[in-house]
């Protein structure tokens, strides 16, 4: 049975819970736990029976090939090697958290889907991890997502929903 995983990929004690990454992680995954439909359209479309767990940079979970996954950061159009949270200042290398992936088995995902602005950009997280994974359906953002995250109230579906197939 599918879960999806939302990777913040950052050391939990690093982000602020209250600010847009961790607090709508974790916001979708408790209203999505109270609701009996566990169907999620957006890109993923998919029965979630084991619900949506939100994992961190410092955290232990293994993907299985039933299972989804969403790296959730900002991404910078300039800046090919670096993702960030909701203060600039903290940044991590793009090489860091495909280690984290590739070690979480996030290879074996049915999908992965980059909720990064920018990230299917070339030399770009999403289309690095495509690259080096051909035969896993991989979703990636261009400059649609950052319209959204400048919106006032971001939501993680409707930056799913602007994703697209590499």
């Amino acid at each position: 049975m599918a879960k999806l995983f939302i990777f913040i990929p950052f050391e939990e004690n690093e982000v602020d819970k209250s600010k847009d990454l961790p607090e709508q992680a974790i916001e979708f995954a408790g209203t999505f736990a109270k609701m009996s439909n566990k169907r999620i359209g957006e890109n993923i479309d998919a029965e979630i029976r084991e619900g949506i767990e939100v994992v961190y940079l410092d955290s232990d979970f293994t993907v299985s090939a039933a299972d989804y996954i969403i790296v959730f950061a900002h991404g910078s159009k300039n800046t090919a090697g670096k993702l960030y949270s909701n203060d600039p200042q903290l940044s991590v290398a793009t090489s860091i958290v495909i280690d984290q992936l590739k070690e979480a088995q996030a290879q074996r995902a049915q999908k992965i889907l980059f909720m990064c602005c920018f990230s299917a950009l070339a030399g770009h997280v999403a289309a690095a991890w495509k690259g080096e994974y051909r035969n896993q359906v991989v979703y990636g953002g261009d400059a649609a997502i950052s319209n959204l995250y400048s919106a006032t109230r971001t939501q993680i579906r409707a930056c799913c929903k602007a994703l697209f197939q590499l």
